[in-house]
């Protein structure tokens, strides 16, 4: 039992207007989500920035200077990036469509696959290249397409009726956008953190303040380590694709990075990497086994540097949600609330589950008899 007060007709009511009230915030999340992107990702990005501000306040003590240095780092960090891998990125696109162009047109590509693959998937794979959409994203100009597309999501509803050449100045509008939000809630970070403790009733208080640390505990300890662990391996599988010459292998470390923010989903990038590694195969003439030998080695590699050297120095003992918990829990704010959903999936659940470790056990605790 999670009381012992008796349902009374007014608790029951009282516990059905609540339940009315969750129902209506998740539809007004719904209906606000164009708009709450912007402010949702830059919330992301300044949480995960602001020990790296406070560093840097260090040394230039007054906050706006701060942000704004540690803002110019970051971005030089990354506009440098971009300007080396951007080249290879866009080669390795019009690349994968190179390859898939010879499967219907070089006799030799088109008898290799043959020989080793089943007719059924050489017929599907016959089928995926002569698709005009697929044909249209391995292009050189895909990658600025798709900065468009994509950028463009965190633009306020009314901006998504432009199209076509407006876009990439709409995704650099939104990126704006979120940069702003960004700088804003970074200059009063601390002052927001304290402050929004004397909105709470004091009968309230001490109880949720207690819920709040165990959050940020989890928050902080698990979801910005694993970022960490993710960006590294996200690096090391992107540099060992490459230097094997795997198709998209930047791409796909990217890809299986960004998994590694579930414990244990990167394995899921096994599945396009066979994939690649047989298009890699097919094009040089190189045994499939070979490249997949290749592949493995990779990840085993990967697999070594994460348990033995990452997890053990960035995590520590800090246990964070069952693997099988945080995907449940992203489809699942996922589908209620789309893009924003996926966005606020990790911190909403890790703070119901503080809830109910803290309220609903400790309650049932409590209430137990002594034996």
């Amino acid at each position: 039992m999670f009381s012992d007060k008796p349902f009374t007709i007014d608790r029951i009511f009282r516990i059905f207007i609540s339940c009315l009230l969750i129902v209506a915030g998740i539809f007004l999340l719904q209906y606000l989500s164009g708009v709450l992107i912007p402010f949702v990702v830059a919330l992301i990005f300044a949480y995960l920035m602001d020990p790296f501000v406070d560093v840097v306040q260090k040394i230039i003590k007054k906050r706006s200077f701060s942000v704004l240095v540690s803002i110019l780092l970051i971005v030089g960090v990354l506009w440098l990036l971009g300007i080396l891998i951007y080249p290879i990125v866009s080669k390795e696109l019009s690349h994968m469509g190179n390859i898939l162009s010879e499967l219907l047109k070089d006799s030799q590509v088109k008898q290799r696959a043959m020989s080793v693959l089943p007719q059924d998937m050489w017929q599907y794979l016959q089928d995926f290249a002569t698709k005009q959409d697929v044909q249209n994203f391995f292009s050189t100009k895909s990658l600025t397409s798709m900065f468009g597309n994509v950028s463009q999501k965190a633009l306020p509803g009314i901006l998504g009726f432009f199209s076509g050449a407006v876009s990439l100045l709409l995704g650099i509008a939104g990126i704006a956008i979120i940069l702003l939000y960004m700088i804003f809630i970074l200059l009063d970070y601390d002052a927001l953190i304290a402050q929004w403790k004397n909105m709470i009733p004091p009968q309230h208080r001490n109880f949720i303040l207690e819920l709040i640390a165990d959050f940020k505990l989890a928050m902080n300890k698990y979801f910005r380590a694993q970022a960490l662990i993710a960006l590294i391996v996200a690096t090391i599988f992107s540099v060992g694709f490459y230097i094997i010459g795997l198709p998209l292998g930047i791409l796909l470390g990217i890809f299986i990075g960004i998994l590694c923010m579930i414990p244990y989903l990167q394995y899921l990038g096994l599945i396009p990497a066979l994939f690649l590694a047989l298009m890699h195969s097919l094009e040089t003439g190189q045994s499939f086994g070979i490249t997949l030998l290749y592949v493995g080695i990779i990840f085993f590699v990967v697999e070594i540097v994460q348990d033995a050297l990452l997890t053990p120095k960035i995590m520590g003992k800090v246990i964070g949600m069952n693997p099988a918990i945080i995907l449940l829990s992203i489809s699942i704010w996922g589908k209620l609330l789309g893009v924003l959903g996926l966005l606020i999936a990790l911190p909403l659940t890790y703070f119901l589950l503080s809830y109910y470790k803290r309220f609903v056990i400790n309650s049932e605790k409590n209430s137990t008899p002594p034996n």
